[in-house]
């Protein structure tokens, strides 16, 4: 029932093609209504209703990053509003033309729509009053101003909304409060707001009660479960400010602070705050890029909240420079049983590296384990020989990286026995770990026998792409396989394209390859027109149904840390691995 999503991406679908047009009208569109002396509202509601008799329910409306100007959005919400109209007017829920069900919308990236919008956004939610439950207008160019005549239209509207997102935004705190405070009795079931990069400074955070506070204005406490201020210059007062007024938000699950400017006394205010009794329900909490919070007062008190909280699942403390107080938010988070991802990305000291033995030797959280990343570590052989097979006792674990720490042959016996042995191991990130021409083709074989298996990388090893031909037939789940940074050519991608898909050679494998995804991006020896000509081959090959296999040709150099919380320490950049 969704249409319109990806023209951000620059990418337009079958199924997208009728709302992408209505987004962004061209000159041709209008001089055409013109010409055969209609309006463009007239025709825009015509090829809506066009869209219905063949789609029976609407649900989406994405005009993201299309270029959509303010008379852009006045027709599209005049062509709405008059189907909306029709539906109300007929049988409950229904009309002649379809439904229109519309929950979601989403206008953002269009920098050029300005304050001036604000009543055409009012008149886009008009017509899906009933039905909207996200309201996205990221990087619009809105001002505080608009926040204030946004609120108000919402509050009147009474709609189901549970997401709002106004990021990328000038809209200060005094903004954000206009928009939240008048949703307050009216929009109970708000869940979630964005408000990263918003330019929200100290000052007038603390009115933010207004909307959190049982005592403001009667009715009940609100029920918003997640709030991002994160890329925002907060400060310690401002984390102060900002805490004081969500104390009484008892629904709270999950805050990102991410990037706002403060350091340790800001630290221990949010390990106060989360241990004061009313705050149970916090699962997620990100500080991270900030500080530097060298100091062992706050990396203590942090670390013994999270220990007494009884649902918290990720701690995000990415590059706050606590050092070698990190131990303590370690010993913190060994006692959470509802801990599911542990991230370390920092170099630990010899002492920092025996606790995080002695942790998964304890840890309470290791039943409910879902992924573990000790990156850029700087872990000793004994360490990691002594920590691998605790790592079976965590029976749900699914996401291991030990990337950037260097892997000798016998550590690397130990990590192909995890691989070969443990029953839901599915991802194993092992890029720039030096691993040598030996230890290569264990792991490698380790993963092709695994059932269980879904990715490997094996990036950053000059080698690995010898270990294409052996991942041609794999029989188990394995689906993607990346070896940037690996050596890797042009003739090596057709060799394997021969071998697994189109099964040339003496002795063909049974079955083509299962991979779905190969990743071979940032290898010198590919270039754009060798890139060309073999996705020329591969699209032939998957027209004549042979494969479903994607590759990824120069994406990037940069080898990105994967999207997965838990406790996160300090990142350092990755050291050039060629």
């Amino acid at each position: 029932g969704g249409v319109g999503r990806g023209s951000r991406r620059g990418t337009v679908t079958n199924s997208e093609a009728v709302l992408s047009e209505l987004a962004l009208l061209s000159e041709t569109y209008s001089s055409q209504c013109k010409k055969d002396g209609v309006s463009e509202a007239s025709r825009l509601r015509s090829t809506l209703s066009a869209a219905l008799k063949q789609r029976a329910t609407l649900t989406r409306l994405d005009c993201g990053g299309s270029n959509v100007d303010v008379r852009s959005l006045a027709v599209i919400g005049t062509a709405l509003a008059a189907v909306a109209s029709r539906r109300n007017g007929g049988a409950a829920n229904s009309h002649p033309e379809g439904d229109l069900f519309i929950t979601h919308v989403d206008i953002g990236f269009n920098t050029i729509l300005g304050p001036a919008s604000a009543p055409h956004i009012s008149a886009l939610c008009e017509a899906c009053r009933g039905t909207l439950r996200s309201l996205v207008l990221t990087d619009c160019s809105l001002t505080t101003d608009t926040m204030r005549a946004l609120g108000r239209s919402l509050s009147q509207l009474r709609a189901p909304l549970q997401h709002i997102d106004v990021s990328r935004n000038s809209i200060t705190g005094s903004g954000l409060y206009r928009l939240l405070v008048p949703l307050r009795k009216t929009v109970p079931t708000l869940r979630s707001v964005d408000a990263s990069r918003c330019a929200i400074e100290a000052r007038n955070l603390e009115r933010l009660g207004e909307y959190f506070n049982d005592d403001a204005g009667g009715g009940s406490v609100v029920s918003l479960t997640e709030l991002n201020l994160s890329y925002n210059r907060l400060g310690d007062i401002g984390v102060r400010n900002l805490l004081q007024a969500l104390r009484d938000a008892a629904h709270m699950e999950a805050i990102d602070l991410s990037r706002c400017g403060f350091g340790a006394r800001a630290v221990k205010v949010i390990a106060a705050w989360m241990g004061d009794g009313h705050h149970q329900r916090l699962k997620t909490l990100r500080i991270g890029f900030n500080g530097p919070v060298a100091n062992a007062a706050a990396a203590l008190a942090l670390g013994k909240s999270v220990a007494a909280h009884p649902a918290m699942q990720l701690l995000d403390v990415r590059d706050c420079g606590f050092g070698k107080h990190f131990v303590y938010i370690l010993r913190g988070a060994g006692t959470c049983v509802t801990m599911r991802r542990v991230l370390i990305y920092d170099a630990l000291p010899a002492a920092a590296q025996t606790k995080l033995v002695s942790f998964f030797s304890h840890a309470r959280c290791l039943p409910t384990l879902r992924a573990l990343v000790v990156r850029a570590a700087a872990l000793s052989q004994k360490v990691m020989q002594q920590l691998l097979p605790l790592l079976l006792n965590a029976k749900k674990l699914r996401h291991f990286d030990i990337a950037l720490n260097k892997i000798k042959d016998g550590t690397a016996a130990a990590v192909a026995e995890l691989i070969s042995t443990h029953p839901t191991l599915a991802r194993v990130h092992l890029f720039g770990c030096q691993l040598s021409n030996k230890a290569l083709p264990l792991i490698a074989a380790a993963a092709c026998r695994a059932a269980p298996m879904h990715t490997l990388h094996l990036d950053g090893h000059g080698k690995a792409k010898r270990l294409l031909l052996l991942f041609s037939n794999t029989v188990n789940s394995m689906e993607e396989l990346t070896l940037r940074d690996a050596g890797v050519t042009a003739a090596d991608i057709n060799a394997f394209f021969d071998g697994a898909i189109e099964l040339k050679g003496d002795q063909p494998a049974p079955a083509p390859t299962k991979l779905l995804r190969l990743r071979v991006d940032a290898n010198k020896g590919i270039s754009n027109s060798d890139a060309a000509r073999l996705e020329n081959r591969l699209a032939q090959l998957r027209a004549a149904n042979k494969t479903k296999l994607e590759v990824i040709w120069r994406d990037a150099d940069v080898l990105p840390i994967p999207p997965v919380g838990g406790i996160v320490a300090s990142p350092p950049a990755p050291p050039a691995l060629s």
